[in-house]
């Protein structure tokens, strides 16, 4: 992300890196020797900087704030105007590097010769405007030598603005097969979240230099013939959105930069990439990234267009995991199930998604895949009706059972039900603020509407790798200001059949489809009612989230009632505190209990102590 005068030259051809038939969907990984120096760190940090120093320092504390200390960092500042603050580091700390160009000559060619100068054998890339969390650098190289065949891991980042402000975790994609296909697609890294083995960057053959924006993405592309790559789950660096940085400042920074590497993989599967057809490259990409479609003919075509791919990966290409990774192949393969067969309005027929499940069933056996399919074909299931088939989701478990004999979601079809996850404020950052403090086991979740915000919150705790239910609390069936009419708007969105209000079943559809019903346990009550079957089953969750009504007396029962519940160091938030009747039922009940309003804009949060 850091800034730089680069020209805005076309990449080089994708070509591939191998002369010897390797390609991405056929990589010859080999074991990667250490070619560290004698007394040399275990890794070298390599960050580049041009003219933008205003989060230098963060970015270089956060790295020698590391839990795992046996590092060098490398700066290099690729000819700014002022270089003194990138000069001034070399005093901090023994550690520090620093490296200057005399011009600019762009990020790639900064980055290539700091790695040379590197004496580690694995290469941490961090930018200047980012920050690394604590145990960061430690487990990434945990990773790397766990693995001999592992040569690029990445992680899950945390997305912030130029404050510092938190807004929302991306998941990336974790296995070596996932990381490949979304390759088909798009970058399946955050730059500033990797780390590499200088061994397998060489073998890559570095950045490449003609490219001044993408470079990160195109050495993906040369370096995943030579060895395999993971991603970890947890958020491991917060990637700052930057108005300055060279993805901002760089309009060239686009989708067809990247197109010679979409060009060159879908030949390796034997199919044509049309890079005109920009929308639906576009529809597939998000479709696979989770954001919905709504019309019904796009989506069609970005299913067809995703299908048809792995009917050929499954062709040409079944042989890509080892056999100890069939679990994670299985999950990666049922996440794709999951997302067709969610809020299904188009014609595509389910057989088509059987093909996509035996893919991971061929994995390793590439001679008999398609007798393996026929075989799977003939001896196919008796047809279970269509929504057990589909679902395939909402086992028991124990916070489940304390309200319901049999899982909300069996038998559950999403696909009768519109994509309709409607919410306000449903992603705000103090979601992810609060949860990372509190690491909450259970939350209660009172008002959930269509279930956006609950979403957010599952995504969050899978995230921050939380083992974390979420009771939802709703009637579903709408407010005063829904019956009085006061919000037409949102009074058609209740979906009324009869006389009565669907909402629920919007809820439940907008749940799996998101693949967080094992997290999300609805409860259908009043508020009222439902904090005394809480209490009566003796929950005491970790944080509480009240969503509910905008009148006074409601909202301050709703504080009382909750805040009883509330597990020793828990937190509460509320919404809607732009509202009268909210912001006076906060203030009159924090009064009460002496209690401060830690006010955030329409959100407010009431923090327990430890012990009360």
């Amino acid at each position: 992300m850091t800034t730089a005068n680069e020209p805005a030259t076309a990449p080089s051809p994708a070509t591939g890196t191998a002369g010897d038939g390797t390609g991405i969907f056929d990589p010859r990984p080999v074991a990667l020797p250490d070619r560290s120096d004698a007394g040399a760190p275990a890794c070298s940090v390599v960050m580049t900087a041009y003219n933008d120093f205003r989060f230098l320092d963060e970015a270089v504390d956060s790295v020698l704030g590391q839990d795992f200390q046996d590092f060098e960092l490398i700066v290099i500042d690729d000819g700014s105007d002022d270089p003194e603050p990138v000069k001034a580091l070399a005093a901090r700390d023994p550690r520090i590097r620093v490296l200057l160009n005399e011009t600019n000559v762009g990020t790639a060619v900064s980055a290539n010769r700091a790695i040379a100068q590197a004496r580690g054998d694995i290469i941490v890339r961090l930018d200047s405007d980012d920050v690394s969390e604590p145990s960061r650098i430690g487990k990434l190289v945990e990773a790397l030598r766990a693995d001999p065949e592992l040569g690029l891991v990445g992680s899950a980042v945390t997305l912030i603005d130029e404050a510092g402000r938190a807004h929302r975790v991306e998941i990336m994609p974790e296995t070596d097969l996932a990381i490949r296909w979304t390759l088909l697609f798009h970058n399946p890294f955050y730059h500033s979240a990797t780390a590499f083995r200088r061994a397998a960057f060489e073998a890559a053959g570095g950045y490449r230099e003609d490219e001044p924006v993408s470079q990160d993405h195109y050495l993906w592309f040369d370096i995943l013939p030579h060895t395999r790559a993971r991603n970890l789950a947890e958020p491991l660096t917060r990637y700052r959105v930057n108005s300055q940085g060279l993805t901002a400042t760089h309009p060239t920074h686009s989708r067809k930069r990247t197109d010679p590497i979409r060009e060159a993989i879908w030949r390796d599967l034997g199919l044509t990439y049309d890079p005109h057809k920009v929308q639906l490259g576009s529809d597939a990409s998000n479709f696979l990234r989770g954001v919905d479609i709504r019309e019904p003919e796009r989506r069609d075509a970005a299913e067809a267009h995703i299908l048809k791919m792995l009917d050929h990966l499954l062709a040409e290409r079944p042989a890509l995991a080892r056999p100890n990774e069939r679990l994670a192949i299985d999950r990666f393969i049922t996440k794709l199930r999951q997302r067709f067969a969610a809020g299904r309005r188009s014609t595509l027929v389910p057989h088509r998604l059987r093909r996509a499940w035996q893919l991971s069933r061929t994995i390793g056996v590439a001679s008999t895949a398609r007798l393996v399919i026929d075989r799977l074909s003939r001896k196919a299931a008796p047809a279970a009706p269509r929504s057990v088939r589909l679902t395939n989701v909402g086992e028991m478990d124990p916070v489940t059972a304390l309200f319901h004999q049999v899982s909300p979601y069996e038998g559950f079809d999403p696909s009768v039900w519109p994509a309709d996850v409607q919410g306000w404020g449903s992603e705000d950052p103090v979601f992810l603020e609060v949860m990372s403090k509190v690491k909450p086991k259970l939350v209660v979740e009172v008002g959930s509407w269509k279930g956006a915000s609950a979403i957010h919150m599952a995504r969050m705790a899978k995230a921050l790798r939380l083992d974390c239910r979420i009771i939802c609390v709703d009637t579903w069936l709408g407010s005063a200001e829904h019956a009085l009419g006061q919000r037409p708007e949102w009074r058609e969105s209740l979906q009324f059949r009869h006389g009565f209000p669907q909402l629920y079943f919007t809820f439940l559809a907008n749940v799996v489809r998101a693949g967080v019903a094992d997290r999300i346990v609805p409860l259908a009550n009043s508020s009222d009612n439902a904090a005394l079957i809480l209490a009566a089953r003796n929950v005491a969750p970790d944080l509480i989230y009240i969503d509910g009504a905008h009148e006074e007396d409601p909202v301050y029962r709703d504080l009382h009632n909750y805040w009883r519940l509330l597990a020793p160091g828990g937190a509460l938030i509320g919404d809607d505190f732009g509202w009268e009747g909210v912001r006076r039922a906060a203030e009159r009940f924090a009064a009460e209990t002496g209690l401060e309003i830690d006010a955030r804009g329409e959100k407010f949060i009431l923090w327990q102590a430890q012990g009360e």
